[in-house]
């Protein structure tokens, strides 16, 4: 079986490894026989802090062995510098390995083999103190190389989760290992905070400028772009499970895509004044499981929305009080989630029909059974809601609605702006540093009572 060595290590100019199909199988890589940040200077730095921790808790396992004095300090050190960049290496792509292979024979650290610059001893003594070790680091399987017949494979370690968990927790698990995704400028910002959306037949989106000044709450943006050109805005993950469950198994990458953006502008649908929500940043475009794991300015975050925005718009805009409690909370015989898809699907649609096509769509992917309750459930949905059922279907509807949250957003910006309070919208809600959560709800319902209240006098 063929063996499959990761870029990172394949192209260095020390090669002294057994022919093709001999001592590495698919699931496992030589140990990185070289160290490269790629230009990443916090992993460089992290690394450096990680290895230096390492060797205090595994000190007491290595000068307990009498071979301990046979190598320096700095031997010791650079060992586990290169087992964690290795390790740090398979567990920042989940799936593809499963070990690392090691040689334990001292002809493969003489001079002209690959690992020349590295201690036998002090590899031997760091692998048997990561085993003695109390919190059960890795796993060990003996190699059967043969170095006559070259057949066999070379010893095989494994992490266990108590040691990804600490790489995880020390910053050197990440994306593209080990150069990583960085966080970065807008790369093409857009030539004004305003302008219109629009898509062309061939798919393409294109934004043209709207040749205007900034209304009192578009100056937010201008303000807030200020502000996040200067934040730090990153994802810390608490555990190597969560690190897995932001991981795309079929396409072999994570789930974000990329850190590119930090400016905001406003988008308008087709003219100014329809539509009008915030774009521009990363963070929109993170999936939603993996936004409490972001950080600003390496503190945790506290994301804010406001409860059934939608359709208190809708009773906002028609002018009357909406129902107490839980607006979407109406049925005892399906979740809340269907009632919200309801609304969401019915609001976005020019028909009845079309409304129920969209909705039993979605019921047929995640739930088939539900599918010939469409139109019951409709009903049942849209009567508790008849108040403000003939606002549907005027053409109008979705856009005004997302006219007003984007309206009830600037608000928000520019009452935490105001405090100093910096933020990240999306849509109808919004992320803060955790200690400013109670700003944040403050400043959600004030803005909300504000805009709501200019339908009123308008009305």
């Amino acid at each position: 079986m063929s063996y499959d060595i990761p870029d990172i290590f394949s192209n260095s100019s020390i090669q002294s490894l057994p022919e093709r199909g001999g001592a590495y199988d698919r699931l496992s890589f030589p140990l990185l026989a070289d160290i490269r940040y790629e230009g990443n200077k916090k992993y460089e730095s992290s690394l450096d802090k990680a290895h230096r921790a390492m060797l205090e808790m595994l000190k007491p396992y290595i000068t307990a062995d009498k071979q301990y004095a046979r190598s320096s300090t700095r031997q010791y050190l650079t060992a586990i510098q290169y087992y964690l960049h290795s390790f740090s290496h398979l567990a920042s792509y989940p799936g593809r390995y499963e070990y690392v292979s090691v040689p334990f024979n001292k002809a493969a650290y003489k001079k002209g083999q690959r690992l020349e610059h590295l201690s036998f001893v002090a590899m031997s003594l760091v692998k048997r103190a990561f085993l003695q070790h109390p919190d059960n680091l890795i796993n060990f399987h003996t190699g059967t190389w043969n170095k006559e017949t070259k057949t066999g494979l070379v010893t095989r370690i494994s992490m266990n989760e108590s040691l990804a968990d600490w790489l995880t927790q020390k910053k050197l698990v990440f994306p593209l290992h080990p150069k990583g995704m960085r966080a970065g400028l807008s790369k093409n910002p857009k030539p004004s905070l305003v302008g219109i959306s629009t898509l062309k037949d061939d798919g393409e989106r294109v934004f043209t400028p709207i040749d205007r000044s900034l209304n009192v709450r578009e100056q937010h943006i201008e303000n807030l772009n200020h502000h996040l050109k200067k934040l730090q805005v990153d994802i810390s993950y608490p555990s190597y499970k969560a690190y897995r469950g932001a991981w795309n198994y079929t396409e072999q990458r994570s789930q974000i895509q990329g850190m590119r953006g930090n400016q905001l502008y406003r988008s308008f649908s087709r003219e100014d004044g329809v539509g009008g929500r915030l774009w521009g940043h990363w963070v929109q475009r993170c999936p939603k499981h993996i936004r409490p794991f972001i950080t600003f300015d390496r503190q945790p975050i506290y994301e804010g929305d406001f409860s059934s925005m939608q359709l208190s718009l809708l009773y906002a805009v028609k002018g009357i009080p909406k129902p107490e409690g839980d607006l979407y909370d109406i049925s005892s015989d399906v979740r809340r989630a269907w009632m919200k898809q309801i609304l969401t699907k019915t609001v976005g649609s020019s028909s009845k029909p079309q409304a129920l096509g969209a909705l039993r769509n979605e019921m047929k992917h995640s739930d088939p059974s539900l599918m010939k309750e469409a139109n019951t459930l409709y009903e049942e949905f849209w009567s508790y809601h008849s108040d403000v059922r003939d606002l549907l279907f005027n053409g109008g509807a979705w856009k005004r609605l997302q006219y007003l949250e984007s309206e009830i957003a600037l608000e928000v910006i520019g009452i935490l702006l105001s405090k100093d309070i910096v933020t990240i919208p999306l849509h109808d809600g919004f992320i803060v540093k955790t200690k400013h959560k109670s700003d944040l709800d403050n400043a959600m319902t004030t803005a909300y009572q504000r805009v709501t209240a200019c339908l009123r006098s308008h009305r």
